[in-house]
C-alpha cells in the first residue's frame, strides 16, 4: 500500500500494490474502500486483511478483506465472543 503525504506527515492509503516474488514485479491493485494510515495488515488463507487505522480525522475500528482472485476489497464484519469458565 501506498500512502498519500500531506505536508510530511501519512494520512491515508490511497493506492494499493501487490508483489509477485516469482516474477518481481508489483501491481497496482483495487484501492482500499476506506483509505487508512497507520493500518495493521494480515494474511489469513487467501485473504489480506486491513484492520484500524487513521483515516486523517479519526481512529478506525473496520476491517476489510482484499481478495486478488476478484481484485475487490470488502468490509468484514465482526464479532466478540465471550467465553465465560
Amino acid at each position: 500500500m501506498t500512502p498519500r503525504r500531506t505536508c510530511g506527515r501519512c494520512f491515508s492509503v490511497v493506492v494499493c500494490h501487490s508483489y509477485d516474488s516469482k516474477t518481481d514485479t508489483w501491481t497496482i491493485v483495487a484501492p482500499i474502500n476506506s483509505p487508512r494510515d497507520a493500518v495493521g495488515v494480515c494474511v489469513l488463507g487467501d485473504r489480506l486483511y486491513a484492520v484500524g487505522g487513521y483515516d486523517g480525522s479519526m481512529y478506525r475500528h473496520d476491517v476489510e478483506a482484499y481478495d486478488p482472485q476478484t481484485n475487490e476489497w470488502t468490509k468484514v464484519s465482526c464479532s466478540v465472543v465471550l467465553l465465560n469458565g
